[in-house]
């Protein structure tokens, strides 16, 4: 008897449960189901939810919104299928990045580039030309309530796409993605390299546009790559000047230079005089201008001039030839 009544009282402390976990678990449901009772559905466009809603289905995202209204949930839902896309394509290119920085250890710059861009990639939207394509007539499948909360009386709108994503597409736009930021990389660096080699001074101000083009669609290194570009480029203007050919009195040819070499523009020169008059002005593909004048009105007592001025990046470049006149 005595050995039965301690069998039973081992198995009693077996079954024993701690109150408070019983507390914890009641206050669960209870909480659940308050929350569940706050909220009543109206409205929906299928008896019930489909088996996909809330879940996870290969080769498809399977997005959710919530808004005051169907249009507006709409709307949220197609930001939030282009922010999963981006984030795949980042995610994939991520990982390739990783294993082309294990392949190149030896190149810190490259090694840094190539991390960069795969934890920067995803706000670059612009170059996931799929984007533009989302569309929720693409969806394959939607379902979505209308629900009222019991005591505010407000209604909300709950929708749900099942939009296709195969992965044979996420491969594609990760070729697109890395084909035109491969593009956009050589732009910048044919832009920088290209610096030396400028005789045209409107391609200054045209390359200038170009490398701020650049400069807002990057995140990572290449931004301040391309800030510096843009500095060189701008300080170019300060080694424009004006050399003289020849000059005697009634005629002068000069030449556009840049960094000492012969330059070129399409900008036709303001040429004035302190005295000389009739000013005929001839300009030249080359960039060397012929100037023709009369001196009646000049006097040998007097330093006597003609001004070629040029305006380039908002800096002028003024020169002045000076002559003699005989009384």
């Amino acid at each position: 008897m005595k050995k039965w009544k301690d069998m039973q009282s081992k198995g009693s402390k077996h079954k024993k449960i701690n109150p408070k976990y019983l507390f914890i678990c009641a206050a669960l449901v209870v909480l659940s189901t308050a929350c569940a009772a706050q909220v009543k559905v109206i409205e929906k466009s299928a008896k019930k939810p489909p088996a996909w809603v809330n879940g996870i289905e290969k080769n498809f995202l399977i997005v959710s919104a919530t808004a005051q209204n169907v249009e507006d949930a709409k709307g949220k839902i197609l930001n939030s299928i282009r922010e999963q896309v981006v984030h795949a394509v980042a995610v994939n290119v991520k990982s390739s990045a990783a294993i082309n920085v294990q392949e190149t250890m030896l190149d810190g710059k490259v090694r840094q580039f190539l991390e960069t861009t795969g934890t920067t990639i995803h706000t670059k939207s612009g170059n996931v030309p799929f984007l533009s394509e989302i569309a929720l007539s693409n969806a394959v499948d939607y379902y979505w309530e209308k629900q009222q909360d019991k005591k505010t009386k407000a209604v909300t709108v709950v929708y749900h796409v099942k939009y296709p994503f195969p992965e044979i597409q996420l491969q594609q736009l990760v070729f697109e993605f890395k084909e035109a930021d491969e593009k956009v990389t050589a732009q910048l660096t044919g832009l920088c390299e290209s610096l030396d080699a400028v005789n045209n001074l409107e391609e200054i101000g045209k390359n200038i546009v170009a490398l701020q083009q650049l400069q807002k669609s990057f995140d990572d290194e290449r931004k301040e790559q391309a800030a510096a570009c843009i500095t060189n480029y701008r300080n170019l203007y300060a080694y424009v000047s004006l050399e003289e050919s020849e000059h005697h009195t009634g005629h002068l040819s000069c030449q556009l230079m840049l960094s000492g070499k012969p330059a070129v523009t399409i900008q036709k020169p303001r040429v004035k005089s302190n005295c000389a008059d009739n000013i005929k002005v001839k300009s030249h593909d080359n960039g060397s201008i012929d100037v023709s004048y009369q001196t009646g009105g000049c006097y040998a007592d007097l330093d006597n001039y003609i001004e070629v001025t040029y305006n380039f990046g908002g800096k002028n470049v003024t020169q002045k030839f000076f002559f003699t006149v005989t009384e």
